[in-house]
């Protein structure tokens, strides 16, 4: 949060609402019994994207003897492009990911969640933010 009021104090004024026009942002959590879909940023017409994605495991992701928690970030159509189902797998509470996608015109970021089984655990904060290629 610190690093973003610096940005925007150095930008400033007019030019910060220009900024937060186009780099757009968004944020979901995902409990262990949640399964679906839901939008972290919503399509843009024409733009290409670049999108950074910023995982953070709020419980650890375990098997408790069923199924951990799945969890996928991509857009429309390709629901792993970003990372799939396997990059969490045993991710420990407090642990911090980076990921990049490049975000197509007209297409969704999205994350994709499937509950786990049991007692198996896990649950995550994805952040996205998004800069227009051109």
């Amino acid at each position: 949060m610190a690093g973003e009021l610096k940005l925007l104090q150095m930008v400033g004024g007019a030019a910060s609402t220009a900024l937060l026009a186009q780099a757009l942002g968004g944020t979901h959590s995902v409990t262990k019994g949640e399964t679906g879909t839901h939008t972290l940023l919503a399509a843009h017409a024409t733009k290409i994207r670049a999108v950074l994605v910023i995982v953070t495991v709020d419980e650890v992701f375990a098997d408790g003897g069923t199924t951990q928690t799945v969890i996928e970030v991509g857009q429309d159509g390709t629901i792993d492009l970003c990372f799939d189902h396997t990059k969490l797998v045993n991710a420990a509470a407090g642990s911090v990911w980076a990921f990049a996608l490049r975000n197509t015109a007209t297409n969704k970021v999205i994350i994709t969640s499937t509950a786990a089984g049991g007692a198996g655990t896990g649950g995550v904060t994805v952040t996205a933010i998004a800069i227009p290629e051109n």
